[in-house]
């Protein structure tokens, strides 16, 4: 029996549709809802959005006014950004600057962006950090790690996110008899195989990890090509359930594999501030963050998405803004987080920490 958890159809990374760092403006298409993530910590206020967007307009005059929904072409002044990590939604809003005659300037407006949406986004000026998060929406295929965690029984297929794991599908098989050790109904392991290939073909994954607890991979490697069997690397795990995927994604075997992935290189960023911090070699916290930045004492500067995030509801962002571009004007290197588990530590410092560069 294949039960569907949900199916991510084939990957396109963002397009960058024109580019000029130095006169502050870019053009894109948003191709997947992982684009809006990062367009996330990309757009900030006082930035310039404009695209096709849609608004409601007023016809007729009263009594008979009616209001319909029309697409028009619109330039934004950036007030505000909305990001829902449980939606995945990103909602821009600022004041009309250029627009059609009948919407008047300075009225309020949102760009509610999506899959598929063109739009241009103008700067004062793009930081390394803007640039690396563009970049990294345009790598995106530096994330598409498949894991497969499996039993003679069940089947769990994750694809490694930029913000963690997302189950993609869960497979049972019939339990085999014990004169069929090894063995399930209609091969399961075929099955899994099936899918593997399956994936690796829809999403184009760079690296593929199969781990299961005891021999089972044997059976499984049975039913993989050469080909397919070069790309993937076996690992042991405890068990077939959600708690599987941090166990196996932590294996030391796994390191050469997952160095390749962000989400292994943000870990990497909080041993490094960790073992800093021990040394008296770094700070956290906000105030003590910007001592050092204005002594222009900073290394490097590490932001939680969870923090910037937050920032923003409070209304407080425009202070973290400024903070992290002082951080890059005095040569110190900044990096947003947001792998769970390196952002679950960084929060523990309260969201912002610096690696001294004294």
């Amino acid at each position: 029996m294949l039960t569907h958890i949900n199916e991510t159809l084939h990957w396109i990374p963002m397009k960058l549709l024109f580019k000029d760092f130095r006169k502050g403006e870019v053009r894109l298409k948003i191709e997947n809802k992982e684009d809006l993530w990062y367009l996330s910590q990309v757009i900030e206020s006082s930035d310039f959005v404009s695209g096709k967007t849609e608004r409601k307009l007023k016809i007729g005059e009263e009594p008979n006014i009616k209001v319909v929904r029309k697409w028009v072409s619109m330039e934004i002044r950036v007030e505000k950004v909305e990001f829902s990590k449980t939606t995945g939604m990103l909602r821009v809003l600022g004041t009309i600057i250029h627009g059609p005659e009948d919407v008047p300037r300075g009225a309020h407006h949102s760009f509610n962006l999506e899959e598929g949406s063109e739009i241009t986004l103008k700067k004062e000026e793009f930081l390394g950090y803007h640039i690396e998060k563009l970049k990294q929406a345009q790598e995106s295929d530096t994330s598409r790690i498949l894991v497969v965690i499996f039993d003679r029984e069940d089947a769990l297929f994750y694809l490694l996110r930029n913000q963690g794991h997302e189950l993609l599908l869960s497979i049972s098989g019939s339990v085999a008899k014990k004169d069929q050790e090894g063995q399930a109904s209609g091969n399961f392991y075929k099955e899994i195989a099936k899918k593997i290939l399956d994936y690796k073909e829809r999403l184009q994954t760079t690296q593929i990890i199969a781990a299961s607890p005891g021999f089972w991979k044997e059976y499984l490697v049975k039913e993989l090509d050469d080909e397919l069997q070069k790309k993937v690397t076996f690992a042991a795990c405890s068990g077939v359930d959600e708690k599987a995927i941090e166990e196996v994604v932590k294996r030391p075997e796994l390191k050469v594999v997952l160095d390749k992935d962000r989400n292994s290189r943000e870990i990497t960023f909080i041993d490094e501030l960790l073992a800093a911090i021990a040394k008296d070699k770094a700070t956290y916290g906000f105030n003590e963050v910007l001592e050092k930045i204005n002594e222009g004492n900073v290394k490097t500067l590490f932001v939680s998405d969870n923090y910037l995030q937050k920032c923003r509801e409070e209304n407080s962002y425009t202070n973290l803004e400024a903070l992290m571009k002082n951080a890059e004007k005095v040569n110190g290197t900044v990096h947003i987080l947001s792998n769970e588990d390196a952002m679950k530590k960084l929060d523990g410092l309260s969201g912002i920490g610096l690696v001294l560069r004294w």
